[in-house]
């Protein structure tokens, strides 16, 4: 079922394009799409703010997103 949200950032009015997920044990973040089997436990963002999105230092952020977006994956050492 997709989610039909408008991004969680305050102040942001625009449509939901994807959803971030976290997992704070795993040290590891996801962003994915509005209709990912998990997209309702995870925090709905626009296009703007998903480009945006930084992780903590040592987390593992990965993209998922299946609509021709560039994949990225990014992974900070400390």
């Amino acid at each position: 079922m997709e989610r039909t949200d408008f991004c969680n950032r305050v102040g942001c009015a625009r449509e939901a394009d994807c959803v971030l997920l976290m997992v704070p044990q795993s040290r590891k973040a996801w962003i994915v799409d509005t209709d990912h089997d998990r997209a309702i436990d995870g925090s709905a963002l626009c296009e703007i703010h998903a480009a945006r999105v930084t992780v903590p230092q040592g987390w593992e952020l990965v993209d998922e997103r299946s609509t021709g977006r560039k994949k990225r994956e990014s992974r900070k050492r400390l």
